[in-house]
């Protein structure tokens, strides 16, 4: 009756091609827990269960049951107990009594303990299957969420069972002849690795518990309130966002790591980014051309915080790769995989940035030099940097476009703004150069007054910046064609000026004169060369920004009616 039993848990059919011999010495209508108390050999393994408590998440504070009473339930497991003397199980039970030492007076170094046991350890060898239905090699999902290959009747995870398999009533039972080696993700590595701490610790410096009320057992209603009698909190790390998932074990990634000295002095460099002021103008009146909240309406800003804040997720954003990205790359190939990202021309980041390699096809300077070796995990690779070599101006400095034939936050004295588009009637092809998207703005000026137009910067940093219009002469459109009269020449020549948003009322923070642009083709007009913005508006909750306002001179209507604006540009050019 017992063999039958253990072939019906099991799926296995005598007369199969995969059949495999099952001596049974234990009850299998026993729990796997009651199976394992009989095992004299598993005392060590018994007693680090019973004193293990059964966790949801890292931070689970409703935990109440132990490993024991889980695996006496009629929940299914496999579980392989390595035997008594073929690890250090005191290195386990020594963890534990700490955790309990300190549950009531310190909870969270409780559950820190306790989950550093439970995930490394115990998860690592149970899982919520059975799989003694063939003898043929297969995958078993742990409940830490870990794979690893384990082949009936002969080895599990690299190590050689030990007897023969136990069946339970609910589950199968297993010896090994040495503990499972647990396999480090990166987001494992990151926890465990003290190097790293820096970074660890700010990943998890934004973790929220979030109540699962679907999850959770109602009790009774007081005082019109459900109190539960089981609350579970699933943990929320936002910046996770940033890390792509590098806590999984289906995905395969290459990250670059900076110590903690590296992190703290890749911080001091970048932070230079993300200098705010203490308040900002916000909400532009396109009509008025001027900000509607100001002065004490003004947005306030903490400064310090939110430059922290912002400079550490945009380093946070250039830490890992995704080896899916390279359609041609094998992911079971380890070599591939390293050699690709490694000599790649361009990566793009789990943060959407990129990160360019300039001794393209040769190893890219940004993963240490050549003797830097990664750290395999089981989800990828790590390299360990001394030097976080971010270049911002290619990666989170991004270049800022401002569209001329968009009207929105353009404001206009002295004159009247039209969308143009270019077609294959109206372009004028013996003007030359590129019109982007063939379309343009064009701001045409009453009178014989000073025009000018004001465009919103979006988005700039406190950093360098180049800043061009593209102008286009009047004619690139046919319908312009000898608008100043029969032969005569259009002179563009206009001027430009800076303003920020606190100073939208006095003079302006930079300026030149004198600026042309040609009559013949398209140009490329450098307005400012490393202008340097000292406060940042990257990042800010309110629509705040610098002003550019491109001007037309009194007295040059007979030379010059338009300002003709395709776009403009800033180019990033750092810090350094």
């Amino acid at each position: 009756m017992m063999l039958s039993a253990a072939l019906v848990l099991s799926g296995t059919v005598a007369c199969s091609d995969d059949h495999f011999d099952v001596v049974v010495t234990e009850s299998a209508s026993a729990s796997i827990w009651e199976n394992m108390e009989a095992q004299s050999d598993l005392s060590n393994f018994v007693e680090i269960l019973e004193n293990t408590q059964v966790m949801r998440t890292d931070n689970d504070q409703n935990a109440t049951i132990s490993y024991a009473q889980l695996l006496s339930s009629s929940q299914n497991f496999t579980v392989w107990a390595p035997v008594d003397g073929s690890y250090d199980a005191q290195r386990y039970l020594d963890i534990l009594k700490e955790a309990k030492d300190v549950k009531n007076t310190d909870p969270a170094r409780f559950r820190e303990l306790n989950r550093e046991v439970e995930v490394q350890f115990v998860r690592n060898h149970i899982a919520r299957s059975n799989y003694e239905a063939t003898a043929a090699p297969q995958t078993v999902r742990l409940m830490n969420d870990k794979r690893c290959e384990y082949t009936v009747g002969d080895s599990f995870n690299g190590v050689k069972l030990s007897g023969n398999v136990i069946p339970a009533s609910n589950g199968m039972l297993h010896k090994l002849s040495a503990v499972s080696p647990f396999a480090f993700n990166i987001f494992d590595y990151l926890a465990e690795n003290p190097d790293w701490s820096a970074i660890n610790e700010y990943i998890h410096s934004q973790d929220t518990l979030i109540f699962d009320e679907t999850s959770s057992i109602e009790g009774t209603i007081i005082d019109g309130e459900m109190v539960y009698v089981d609350s579970v909190f699933n943990e929320r790390t936002p910046l996770m966002s940033y890390l792509g998932s590098v806590s999984s074990e289906d995905s395969m990634y290459v990250g670059v790591l900076p110590t903690n000295e590296a992190w703290n002095k890749a911080y001091e460099k970048y932070k230079t980014y993300y200098q705010y002021g203490e308040s900002y103008d916000h909400e532009f009146n396109s009509e008025t051309g001027r900000f509607i909240n100001t002065g004490s309406a003004a947005y306030k800003v903490n400064a310090d915080s939110l430059q922290e804040v912002r400079t550490k997720n945009a380093m946070l954003s250039d830490l890992f790769f995704t080896a899916t990205q390279f359609s041609t790359i094998d992911l079971a190939d380890s070599a591939s995989i390293v050699s690709t990202i490694l000599n790649a021309d361009s990566l793009q980041s789990t943060g959407w940035d990129y990160i360019y390699n300039p001794n393209a096809p040769g190893r890219n300077p940004y993963f240490g030099a050549a003797d830097n070796k990664p750290l395999k995990a089981s989800n990828g690779y790590i390299f360990t940097v001394d030097d976080l070599a971010i270049d911002a101006s290619k990666s989170w400095q991004n270049e800022i476009n401002e569209e001329g034939e968009s009207l929105s936050y353009i404001y206009i004295s002295g004159g009247m703004g039209l969308s143009m588009s270019l077609t294959e009637a109206t372009r004028n092809d013996s003007i030359t150069g590129v019109v982007h998207e063939e379309s343009y703005g064009r701001y045409e000026r009453s009178g014989v007054g000073q025009m000018y137009v004001e465009f919103s910067l979006s988005g700039v940093m406190s950093a360098k910046y180049d800043i061009y219009a593209v102008m286009l002469p009047s004619e690139i459109n046919r319908d312009y064609i000898g608008a100043l009269g029969e032969g005569v020449k259009e002179q563009i020549v206009f001027n430009a000026e800076l303003y920020m948003d606190d100073d939208s009322r006095t003079s302006p923070t930079a300026e030149v004169e004198g600026l042309q642009a040609s009559s013949d083709s398209v140009t490329h007009v450098l307005l400012f060369k490393d202008f340097k913005f000292e406060k940042c508006y990257n990042g800010l909750e309110v629509s705040s920004f610098p002003r550019l306002r491109l001007i037309l001179p009194r007295g040059t209507y007979d030379t010059c009616r338009a300002l003709n604006i395709d776009r403009i540009y800033l180019v990033p050019k750092g810090n350094d």
